[in-house]
């Protein structure tokens, strides 16, 4: 079968699934990258904010110790409140964004930084009231604040006695600037990965998705009809086993289409053959044999006798088909291959009489019992006697006999025949299969030359084994090997 490249399908395939392992490694490094990010990002923020809670505690403590003696003068009018003013703000002139205001210990406000006196009035916070009545046992209270903000209050106090209390309120945005620089060199390496992560994935597709790319061409050859292509595949231990699998598939396949071939071309010549022989035989007596009694007599016996050979080599490959389905498994008893040995060779003793070939028959006494179907042991039994008669010249001698070795019972069919030579051994148990002896021999075989196979196939299916020793000019050893049944 010629080749034909479907190379469109075949390399659009590969692309999509090189691009898919791609794109799937990318999300899932994006993926986690903006999880990072963002997670990142809050802790970062979080950070900042605390950063700047902690300065603005201490900031306050350090306020309210610096404006502790302004404020007793203040309360004792030797200073203004622009004085006391001007001394507040020198302390947070760094510190713009801070809004503070300072309470004395009435309640009422006399500093603001960021409104009028008239709208912090009658909006005491209670941390006020607290810090008052605390009597010095607290110095410090916090609050958050909607929108983000945070109040810091803290006593101002001269020698220890309070004077007032200051409160110190910082916006959102104070932390920005700190946490900004951070996010942008957390922002920028993230970039820095991304680019990493899309470069490593391309060189992970690519690498993942090449043995699959030389799999998926090499499946698509066997496919088109090469089945001399084998896949060689370069790659992980997966990829390797896809491809042996994928070889030896294809090999049984190459295998069985050969069997197949070479089935149809042996049956054909062995079907040629009789009916060659049925036709021959008609058109003779369509033309005159027929007037000839004992030429017409002749001819139908031949007829007659090629209709029954063809009937039997039908019926065997029925028979042949059914055992090598394991149609007929169900049917195993427990049984005695010693009996059923006896029981053959008592088939052939009358015709070898007849022949002049003796017959041996050695069974072992006690054969251990084994699991089979008792008519297709009876028929292996027949098959290797009958294959053996067929070759053993007159004088000659045919020994079976049965021992038990291990676990398991052998049987030997030795015959004093022509023997076999060693390029036909492998091939005898196929079906049709005939060596130059067995042509020579054609006038006294008129088997279906299907007997060794279907010997094979009843063995096997009986989980034993069958074989063959021979040499030519030494006769034959047929064996076969079955296992006894577990006491």
């Amino acid at each position: 079968m010629k080749f034909v490249p479907r190379t469109g399908e075949q390399k659009r395939s590969p692309l999509r699934m090189r691009t898919r392992l791609t794109l799937s490694h990318i999300f899932v490094g994006l993926v986690s990258i903006l999880l990072i990010l963002v997670f990142a990002s809050l802790a970062v923020l979080q950070a900042a904010r605390n950063a700047v809670e902690d300065q603005l505690v201490s900031l306050a403590i350090a306020s309210s110790q610096a404006l502790s003696e302004p404020l007793q003068d203040f309360i004792s009018a030797e200073i203004s409140i622009d004085d006391l003013q001007v001394t507040a703000a020198s302390l947070w002139k760094e510190t713009p964004d801070i809004h503070y205001t300072i309470f004395l210990t009435d309640g009422s406000p006399i500093l603001d930084s960021h409104a009028g006196l008239a709208a912090t009035e009658g909006n005491n916070p209670p941390e006020l009231f607290q810090l008052l009545q605390a009597e010095g046992s607290s110095t410090l209270l916090s609050r958050p604040n909607e929108g983000g903000t945070r109040s810091l209050f803290v006593a101002v106090s001269f020698e220890g006695q309070t004077l007032g209390v200051m409160s110190l309120e910082t916006p959102p945005e104070t932390a920005l600037p700190t946490a900004r620089r951070y996010l942008f060199g957390l922002l920028f390496f993230s970039l820095l990965v991304i680019v990493g992560v899309s470069a490593l994935s391309v060189l992970l597709a690519r690498r993942e998705s090449a043995p699959l790319e030389q799999l998926a061409v090499s499946a698509g050859r066997m496919a088109s009809g090469d089945l001399n292509f084998r896949a060689q595949v370069e790659g992980h231990k997966e990829t390797h086993f896809v491809a042996n699998a994928l070889n030896i598939q294809t090999s049984r396949l190459q295998s069985s289409l050969n069997e197949l071939r070479t089935f149809v071309a042996s049956a054909s010549h062995e079907l040629r053959t009789p009916l060659t022989t049925v036709k021959l035989r008609a058109e003779a007596l369509r033309t005159g044999a027929l007037q000839d009694p004992t030429v017409s007599d002749r001819f139908l016996t031949e007829i007659e006798d090629e209709i029954d050979r063809l009937s039997r080599m039908v019926n065997d490959l029925l028979d042949l088909s059914r055992i090598e389905a394991e149609m007929d498994t169900n049917q195993h008893t427990a049984l005695n291959l010693g009996k059923i040995a006896a029981e053959v060779g008592d088939v052939f003793k009358a015709r070898a009489d007849e022949a002049g070939i003796q017959i041996k028959i050695k069974i072992e006494p006690d054969l251990p019992v084994i699991l089979g179907d008792e008519e297709q042991l009876w028929r292996v039994l027949m098959n290797l006697m009958d294959n053996a008669f067929n070759y053993v010249p007159r004088g000659g001698c045919i020994t079976m006999s049965l021992t038990s070795i291990g676990t398991a019972v052998h049987l030997e069919v030795h015959d004093t025949g022509p023997g076999i030579a060693s390029e036909d051994i492998p091939y005898l148990f196929q079906r049709f299969y005939r060596t130059d002896i067995t042509r020579q021999h054609s006038s006294r075989s008129k088997g279906s030359g299907l007997g060794l196979a279907m010997c094979k196939a009843i063995i096997e299916n009986h989980g034993g084994k069958i074989g063959v020793d021979s040499q030519l000019g030494e006769g034959s050893i047929f064996w076969v090997e079955l296992p006894a049944q577990a006491a």
